[in-house]
């Protein structure tokens, strides 16, 4: 989960990840991503991501997609391919 994390560092177009929402589909899917980073605390996985901006849900899909890769349900390459590849309406 911290390498798939580290992998979101830079300009990214995250339209996987955000909501489609009619009201918002002039915004830029486009987000530069500075810091991501997942760890442990106490009890408790911690995502902490810092970025330009976050669209609609784009946060709760990225920590939805960062568990299916702790759980081995998707690799870190699969995780990769989701962001600035082309759309994936399965996801």
């Amino acid at each position: 989960m911290a390498k798939a994390a580290s992998l979101l560092v830079g300009r990214h177009d995250f339209a996987n990840f955000a909501a489609q929402d009619d009201a918002r589909k002039d915004e830029s899917t486009l987000v530069e991503v500075n810091s991501a980073a997942v760890y442990r605390e106490d009890f408790l996985t911690v995502f902490r991501i810092e970025a330009s901006h976050f669209l609609w849900k784009m946060v709760r899909r990225l920590m939805g997609a960062l568990v299916k890769v702790g759980v081995g349900e998707l690799s870190v390459d699969e995780f990769a391919s989701l962001f600035d590849g082309p759309p994936n309406p399965a996801f």
